[in-house]
């Protein structure tokens, strides 16, 4: 296989280029088979690839960033391309005009003869005939700076075995500490995890207890308002009628040797039973009480007045 084109990089430069295939990548990186100059901005680093097949050449885009064209037209797929074709590297690129492209496969035997006559196309070596053995007067002895030099390469095999060995070493052991530092840090995670996992599992209670405590409080709540209404249920009287007995049963009190005063409930008017508070009264022996005298309609009438003697 071979291929032959032209690079125009202007109307006046062109350069040839030829190639063994089956693969050749054009582009702007080093490793390219066809390497172009780094001052090409309009070629990719790895631009395209033209693929010398049995059925023939194709030309497949690398993704460039300008693009690639056969014969003005944009490819966006592999195509195949033939002599005499004109490749365009990006709108304003270099032009590759293929002269040559030869899929044949040659045989080892085609080669040689397309390499030219050889002195001895077999390699046989030539034998002579009844000829005396040769003892060693022909063979040379190695110098002294030959046997230094075969010396010092060895000994610098020796060296490098050595720091082979010691660097393997080193890198074995970096490797068991850093697999120490991970195994702890395991543990150290697992130990998190399994704290954390116990505190979820006490909030979760706390809430259980909670959501309890709540259904408690809520029956209880429920229990008062029904005795409450039970209760309001078991009065005889009506509101109005509760009110007006409980404003004609006020006192109010006056203790003149400790000056203090207050409030309190009649009980009893005929045994003259009040009470009141402690801290009103405080063993005081000179007591005045006022009893409020109100109309059918809680209207304030009057005060009467009674003192202790």
């Amino acid at each position: 296989m071979k291929l032959c084109l032209e690079i125009s990089t202007s109307p006046d430069k062109s350069v040839p280029f030829e190639h063994g295939g089956p693969k050749i990548a054009i582009g702007r990186d080093p490793s390219c088979e066809l390497h172009l100059e780094e001052g090409i901005k309009s070629v990719s680093w790895r631009h395209a690839i033209i693929e010398l097949t049995a059925d023939g050449a194709f030309l497949r885009d690398l993704e460039s960033t300008n693009g690639t064209f056969v014969s003005d037209k944009r490819i966006e797929k592999r195509t195949r391309v033939e002599s005499g074709d004109h490749i365009r590297l990006g709108q304003d690129g270099p032009y590759l005009k293929l002269t040559l492209i030869d899929i044949s496969v040659k045989t080892d035997r085609e080669k040689r003869i397309a390499a030219g006559p050889s002195l001895n196309p077999l390699n046989v070596q030539p034998q002579l005939k009844d000829a005396a053995p040769d003892h060693g007067a022909n063979q040379r002895k190695p110098t002294l700076a030959t046997r230094m030099y075969v010396s010092l390469m060895e000994s610098r095999h020796r060296k490098l075995w050595i720091g082979s060995g010691i660097g393997a070493a080193f890198v074995v052991l970096l490797f068991g500490i850093i697999l120490v530092i991970q195994g702890g840090s395991i543990a150290w995670l697992f130990g998190e995890t399994t704290d954390l996992g116990r505190k979820a599992d006490k909030l979760a209670q706390q809430g259980v207890d909670l959501e309890e405590k709540i259904a408690r409080a809520n029956d209880t709540a429920q229990r008062a308002t029904q005795i409450a209404e039970n209760m309001g249920k078991k009065i005889p009287i009506s509101g109005p009628e509760l009110y007006q007995k409980t404003l004609r049963s006020c006192v109010l009190i006056w203790c003149k040797d400790n000056n203090s005063c207050g409030s309190g409930c009649l009980i009893d008017r005929k045994r003259g039973l009040i009470i009141t508070a402690y801290h009103v009264v405080a063993g005081s022996k000179k007591i005045t009480v006022a009893f409020p005298c109100f109309d059918s309609d809680g209207k304030l009438i009057g005060v009467t007045v009674h003192r202790s003697v």
